[in-house]
């Protein structure tokens, strides 16, 4: 199971209000966007030691009904999302019902977006800049995903006090796919340099 763990410095996000993706690119070049959450998700979203940093822009998601209506196929009959593809011409959704399986591209490299499958929204983000600070590849043990800290409770951590919490609850004090000592691992490559008041985030990707 892949796991990138990656620390940043994140920035103040510069442009116009209201914001969007598109504007936020091109006033703040050389940066990378992190969505959060969606605003209609948690309205008041806190995120502690982003403070500053925390902003709302606004984009699009894929409408996965809308995706499944145009093959004539619903999660009412049964339907679910197997997962997406990239590939040179672009982006397809997959989706299965016991061993059938109907695809759809919505995403193509000529033309952009389909916007006939997506919503417009607003998302809580926060902004870094490219260059990463810290970098390590896997460690964590099965309670980290078994929590859904890497996908349906995915957060950037922006504290020293919660990276601290997720030292001793997600890295073992023993050895792993690629550490001997999966916590002294993170201690060093991550915790140890991380400073609170300095805008740094760490992110599970």
């Amino acid at each position: 199971m892949g796991l990138d763990i990656c620390m940043y410095k994140m920035k103040k996000v510069r442009g116009s209000v209201p914001f969007t993706f598109e504007g936020v690119e091109k006033a703040n070049p050389g940066c990378l966007i992190f969505d959060v959450c969606s605003v209609a998700e948690k309205p008041d979203m806190q995120l502690e030691g982003a403070e500053d940093y925390l902003f709302k822009h606004s984009g699009y998601v894929y409408d996965i009904p809308k995706i499944m209506a145009s093959l004539g196929i619903s999660e009412d009959d049964g339907w679910s999302v197997a997962g997406d593809a990239f590939d040179e011409s672009g982006l397809h959704y997959m989706f299965s019902k016991g061993g059938e399986y109907r695809e759809q591209k919505v995403f193509t490299v000529e033309d952009g977006i389909d916007y006939d499958f997506v919503v417009e929204t607003e998302f809580w983000a926060i902004l870094a800049e490219k260059k990463e600070l810290a970098y390590m590849r896997k460690g964590a043990n099965e309670r980290f995903y078994d929590d859904g800290m890497w996908d349906e409770n995915w957060m950037p951590v922006c504290s020293k006090r919660i990276l601290e919490e997720h030292m001793e609850k997600y890295f073992d004090d023993g050895p792993g796919y690629l550490y001997e000592n999966c916590r002294e691992a993170f201690k060093n490559i991550i915790y140890d340099k991380f400073e609170d008041g300095k805008g740094l985030c760490v992110l599970y990707i």
